[in-house]
């Protein structure tokens, strides 16, 4: 059972380690020390955040279809 989990979420346990961690936080520190790069996460930010909105968002709504029991009789 531990190697399947592990196979299906492997991308999951990845990620959350490292947001879980301050290296991106680092990251993000660094970059907008540079002006340029500070003017284009002013831009990206909000999309970013959107369209991980509509990402979480399609996530539930795949995990909640549910078809009626008795739809073929």
């Amino acid at each position: 059972e531990t190697i399947y989990y592990l196979k299906n979420y492997l991308v999951i346990f990845t990620i959350s380690i490292i947001l879980s961690t301050p290296i991106i936080p680092n990251i993000i520190k660094k970059l907008k020390e540079n002006r340029f790069i500070n003017k284009i996460s002013i831009i990206s930010t909000p999309i970013i955040y959107i369209s991980l909105l509509l990402l979480a968002t399609a996530f539930i709504v795949d995990e909640s279809f549910n078809p009626f029991l008795y739809f073929r009789f």
